[in-house]
Formats: structure tokens, C-alpha cells, sequence
């Protein structure tokens, strides 16, 4: 018998569900993200949309992270293609599927749901999930791999911009071009939360002469300095306290972020719906974050303004969970994207995002931004 994965199920007050459709986009970036671990380049996703009987819309995204090694936009259709008429019904893919495709897939069909049930309910899905006094998030610049003229450049248009803290990523060259970066970065931006991400990129010993050398710089927090199955040594780190260490690539599902919490590995949560399968499989997890005095940060994998809204509803209520009180999430990327699927894309004033105010995910898609980026007809089942 094929079984639907807990947390999936569809909300209580779902009416049923009169059409399914989704069509595949590519949405290139500004300028290539260099990381430890991968240069991103453009992103590839799936828009799916739910109507119910009485012609609302809700929306979800599915686009996976293609360098977490399970494939892209192909694989998504693919999963529809098999699975459309059992999720036409309300149910969730089979428990079988684990992949981070199907993750993706699992996000944008419970964007959709939550959509839904914000629009019957008149609510937007912040005030659904425990959010709903929060108006606005505080969110991180993130800075690539660059020379330190470079990075200064683009930590005091940070500071201009209003951003409050920054993210810098780290681990790509020698510690020594990093602490370079990390001094031409303090030297524009004194007074910012400044935060390191290796994003995997070194192995223990480094890691921890890292984290030494660059400490005295007054970091927030260094994420994942080590390879993401290495938990063992992210909770040695931690146990050094020299510096917070958060757990980016580490938190895969939700399975893997409650082994973190069991071990102690990690001061910080990165919590990416997309990778975790949507807003409530990854509130779940902050919930029992909160439990253990372990903070989350909500972050996107640069996807369109479709995944940034639900990253933004979902940080909205992690921000009433955290212990640190709040914090600013990486929800700034769809700035760095050349082109989306709205009109109006999500970009952060003066270093923060407002909750959209409208109900639901608050977001429509735009037909003719859509029109100029998809690679791909439109695919609907109806009942």
C-alpha cells in the first residue's frame, strides 16, 4: 500500500480541489553566486497551481537545488507526470519518494494548499502559521566569492542599501585571501552583524583554524564550515566556542535537522522550505528547535519570488520562535535574479521585507513575466 508522508496532509478546512496545473520556467541571475561548493548561474523551476471548486487560486514553486544532487526542473515534471492525479486528489506524494526533488515538489504543493486556505479563510498564511503579529523580516546581503576591492564594493552598497547584516561567503580560496576579505569588508561596514557561510568548504583542521584566525572580527555566526554529513565535527566545533556554528547543507529533511538537535551540533538551523518540503514541515522543525534553545533562519535556494513569499511567511513565525529573538533571514535573493515570475518582484527596503498584505501567499504570477521565461506549455489536469 502507498502511504502519504506525515506533515503533508492537505489543511482541514481544504475545499476539494477542481484543477491542478504547472508549467516549467528558467530565470537566469544577474551575475554568477560563487560559492565553496557550486557558482549558480540561473535557476530552474516548476509553478504549480491549485484552483478550487469555487475558482480560487493557490500557488507553490518547485525548484531544486540541482548541486544536492537528485536533478532539476526535468525531474519535477517527471514526478508530476506520474503522480498529478493522486495530488488532484489531495493527497501528498508516496513516502517512498525522498529525493530533493521530490522535497521541492512537496514545497510548491503546500505553498499551494496554504495559499488556498488563506484566501478562503481571508488570512495571509503568516497569521495561519503563528506569524501573524509580524509585519515585516530583517534580511541578510549576501556577498559572493571576490577580491577584497571587490568585496568592499559590495559590503558599503550593502550598508547604503540598508542592510544591517551581511553574509560573506568564505572557503573558496586560502584562510588568508579570506581574512583579507573579511578586513576590507569590516573596513566599509564596522558596525554590521557579519556573518561567514564556508558552505562545506573545509575539513575539520581548516575549520578550526579558520574560525580561530577570523573569530576577533565579531561574527554572528559561521555556517556550514564543514561538509554537511560531517555531524560529529560541526558538534566539536561548536563545543570550542570560539564562535556560533549554524548548519546549513547538514539540515537536508527534516530527519537530519532533528539529528542535529539530538547531537548538539549546531547553535543555528538554516531552514530551507524547499529542501524540507514546504512552510509546515520546516515550521515543525523550528518548533522543536525552540524546544532546545537552537535559533532558525530562514533562507532560499535563489528562487523566484514564488519561494522567497513562502521563506517570508514561514520566517515571519520562526521570528516568534526564536530564542535569540529575531534574526535576519537570507531571504534577499530574488534581487540577484535578471528576470521572475511576477511584476513586482520581492526585493528588501532598507535592508528589510514586508509581508505582502494581501491574504494568502499575497503574490500573483504575472502572465507575460511568466510567458518570457518559461520553457514549457502550461500541463493542467482537471477532475
Amino acid at each position: 500500500m502507498v502511504t502519504t508522508e506525515p506533515g503533508q496532509q492537505k489543511p482541514p478546512d481544504a475545499a476539494p480541489t477542481a484543477s491542478l496545473r504547472w508549467r516549467p520556467f528558467r530565470l537566469p541571475l544577474r551575475a554568477p553566486i560563487v560559492a565553496a561548493s557550486s557558482t549558480i548561474e540561473e535557476r530552474e523551476g516548476v509553478l504549480l497551481e491549485l484552483r478550487d471548486e469555487e475558482g480560487r487560486s493557490g500557488f507553490g514553486e518547485a525548484s531544486p537545488f540541482p548541486e544536492d544532487g537528485d536533478g532539476g526542473a526535468p525531474e519535477v515534471l517527471r514526478l508530476l507526470d506520474e503522480w498529478a492525479p493522486r495530488l488532484l486528489a489531495g493527497e501528498g506524494l508516496p513516502s517512498d519518494q525522498h529525493s530533493a526533488v521530490a522535497a521541492a515538489l512537496r514545497c510548491a504543493l503546500d505553498c499551494a494548499r496554504l495559499d488556498l486556505a488563506g484566501r478562503r479563510r481571508g488570512l495571509r498564511i503568516a497569521a495561519i502559521s503563528g506569524g501573524g503579529a509580524v509585519r515585516e523580516v530583517q534580511v541578510n546581503a549576501v556577498i559572493g566569492d571576490g577580491s577584497p576591492e571587490w568585496v568592499r564594493e559590495q559590503a558599503a552598497a550593502a550598508v547604503a542599501a540598508g542592510y544591517g547584516t551581511i553574509k560573506l561567503k568564505v572557503a573558496v580560496g586560502t584562510l588568508e585571501q579570506d581574512r583579507r576579505r573579511v578586513q576590507a569588508l569590516r573596513e566599509v561596514a564596522p558596525d554590521a552583524t557579519l556573518r561567514l557561510d564556508a558552505n562545506g568548504g573545509w575539513d575539520a583542521s581548516a575549520a578550526a583554524r579558520a574560525i580561530e584566525s577570523l573569530a576577533h572580527y565579531d561574527l554572528e555566526y559561521v555556517e556550514q564550515p564543514l561538509p554537511a554529513g560531517d555531524l560529529a565535527g560541526l558538534a566539536a566545533l561548536r563545543q570550542e566556542e570560539v564562535c556560533r556554528i549554524a548548519a546549513d547543507e547538514t539540515v537536508a529533511n527534516r530527519e537530519a535537522g532533528e539529528r542535529i538537535l539530538d547531537t548538539g551540533a549546531a547553535d543555528i538551523l538554516v531552514l530551507k522550505p524547499m529542501r524540507l518540503g514546504g512552510i509546515r514541515p520546516a515550521l515543525s522543525l523550528a518548533h522543536d528547535a525552540s524546544w532546545d534553545g537552537v535559533s532558525c533562519v530562514v533562507t532560499t535556494m535563489f528562487d523566484s519570488s514564488f519561494g522567497v513569499a513562502a521563506a517570508l511567511h514561514l520566517a515571519a513565525a520562526v521570528d516568534m520562535l526564536n530564542a535569540w529573538g529575531r534574526l535576519a533571514h537570507g531571504l534577499g535573493t530574488a534581487e540577484h535574479l535578471a528576470a521572475d515570475l511576477v511584476a513586482r518582484p520581492l526585493i528588501p527596503v532598507r535592508g528589510a521585507l514586508h509581508i505582502p498584505s494581501p491574504i494568502g501567499l499575497g503574490i500573483e504570477p504575472d502572465e507575460a513575466a511568466v510567458e518570457a521565461v518559461a520553457t514549457g506549455d502550461w500541463v493542467e489536469l482537471s477532475r
